[in-house]
């Protein structure tokens, strides 16, 4: 039987639409330094780093150049993922569970304000013959998808704007967030609109930060002064590049993550197993979406999300109230559920939990994602 391998350390910056005093070097700097101390080690006690950038969005070539001293690596192994923050936990689990590496951080940072052509960025992902002439606005893909999930569904505008009003409230408590707010319907709808359905408020803002966590297997954890924070599965999946060969009424990406982060984990009703669920909500609809396909309610009935029927989430105010931050969004909300199930939520703890869902998406134009469940057990 395998080792157990859990979070040691966890620390992320504030979440702010601007860091105008602040390079990301230092923002990066900051962070793995608190996670250390966290961790109750030292940058040499570190075997091995993933990072977890782009370089679209870093704005530079091959910007993991610029990476290693910052964050304790240089002289080390250092591995980048071009993909959302939670893979960089999925890629420091098999670094440990294959013997590679024995303590491993991972780092995602964002420093989305200095960059002026994000829609340019999300266009340059489409296929350049097809696809993109069609592509006034990036957000025309979510907003196809978002009217095909509510003509099934029966979700509405009104449903949509109650996520929105929801995660902002709750981001009122979390000061690592960016966003809070409260929002009222007519707020919300009446808002301009991106690409219809959706309207600027469905969709999350960008945000800088950087997120850090450290992994360990158990024999490792057990000595260390942080109470262990074990990774009991993960899981993740991709659907086709091509938009014309997508089930656009379902996160079919996201169903089969689940299945695999379920099964290792042992889970088998996740609505009742799980305490709490940290999902990305990128866009409103997004998180009835993610719910559904992760069967965190019956299919079909993602407005459980906002009747009080569900456990919590996005108890954190997801990305709509935290800010979406390019490349370290997933890990962010990593960084929260470590806080849940180590006692330290403050304001916006859910009671007496003990095991939790991550899931993060890369967002549009992709339609990959991963899942984590997390145990304090």
């Amino acid at each position: 039987m395998h080792e157990r391998i859990a979070i040691i350390g966890a620390a992320m910056s504030p979440l702010r639409a601007t860091y105008p005093e602040l390079s990301y070097k230092e923002l990066m700097f900051a962070t793995v330094s608190k996670a250390l101390l966290d961790a109750g080690i030292g940058k040499d006690d570190v075997d091995s780093l993933v990072t977890c950038s782009d370089d679209l969005w870093e704005g530079r070539s091959i910007g993991d150049e610029f990476v290693p001293d910052q964050i304790g690596g240089a002289l080390k192994p250092n591995n980048r993922i071009n993909a959302d923050g939670v893979y960089g936990v999925f890629q420091a689990f098999m670094q440990i569970r294959a013997k590679v590496a024995t303590i491993v951080t991972v780092v995602a940072h964002s420093k989305s304000s200095d960059l002026i052509t994000k829609n340019r960025i999300l266009n340059y992902a489409l296929d350049p013959v097809i696809e993109r002439p069609l592509a006034q606005h990036p957000y025309f893909i979510p907003a196809l998808e978002a009217t095909r999930y509510m003509y099934e569904t029966g979700i509405t505008p009104a449903d949509l704007a109650r996520v929105v009003i929801k995660n902002r409230q709750a981001a009122l408590k979390n000061p690592y967030a960016a966003y809070g707010a409260k929002l009222t319907p007519e707020t919300v709808q009446n808002s301009p609109t991106i690409s219809s359905p959706l309207t600027e408020l469905d969709a999350a803002y960008y945000a800088d930060g950087v997120a850090v966590v450290i992994l360990a297997p158990e024999s490792v954890a057990k000595n260390l002064k942080t109470k262990p924070v074990y990774v009991l599965g993960i899981g993740w999946d991709s659907e086709s590049a091509h938009l014309g060969a997508r089930n656009w009424g379902r996160a079919d990406y996201a169903y089969k993550a689940g299945i695999r982060v379920y099964e290792m984990a042992g889970i088998k009703n996740p609505a009742q197993e799980l305490d709490f669920a940290e999902i990305d909500d990128r866009f409103s609809y997004k998180e009835l979406m993610h719910a559904e396909a992760l069967r965190l309610v019956p299919e079909g009935q993602g407005k459980k999300v906002l009747t009080g029927e569900t456990m919590p989430i996005n108890p954190s105010g997801g990305y709509l109230g935290l800010g979406y931050a390019p490349n370290a969004a997933g890990l962010t909300r990593v960084v929260e559920a470590v806080f849940q199930l180590r006692g330290e939520a403050g304001s916006r703890q859910v009671k007496n939990a003990t095991k939790g869902l991550v899931f993060g998406w890369y967002g549009p134009p992709s339609a990959s994602g991963g899942a984590v469940i997390l145990g304090n057990e």
